[in-house]
């Protein structure tokens, strides 16, 4: 699976990634399939290499976000699960990639550090 394509900004690209991730232990959860997860599980659901969803899952944990168990897998805190349901209700920071060229949908048009990134300009 291809990775989406993220926001070339550094701030934006850590906030997409916060809300795809905890929209993915949402859904996991809300499906019933399972409580927590692991780095593998992402290259599944978002496409990203497990040593990238590991560098992620590790900020999150320390942001607050997840918390590490000790057989390695991460589960929602407290603040995650306040996180989730704003995502839930649709109050998105990051508006999800479109793909493609550059176009009208492209980050580049929700933000002006994006456009500075942006390869069209």
């Amino acid at each position: 699976m291809p990775v989406a394509q993220e926001p070339k900004h550094p701030t934006l690209r850590a906030v997409y990634w916060r809300e795809e991730i905890l929209g993915v232990v949402l859904w996991l959860r809300g499906e019933g399939l399972d409580e927590s997860l692991e780095p593998d599980a992402l290259r599944s659901f978002l496409g990203i290499d497990p040593e990238k969803a590991a560098a992620q899952l590790d900020r999150l944990a320390a942001q607050g976000y997840l918390q590490r168990r000790p057989d390695g897998r991460y589960v929602l805190s407290r603040y995650g699960e306040e996180e989730g349901q704003r995502l839930v209700e649709g109050d998105r920071a990051v508006p999800p990639p479109t793909s493609g060229a550059c176009g009208p949908d492209c980050w580049c048009s929700s933000s002006p550090m994006e456009a500075l990134r942006c390869d069209a300009g």
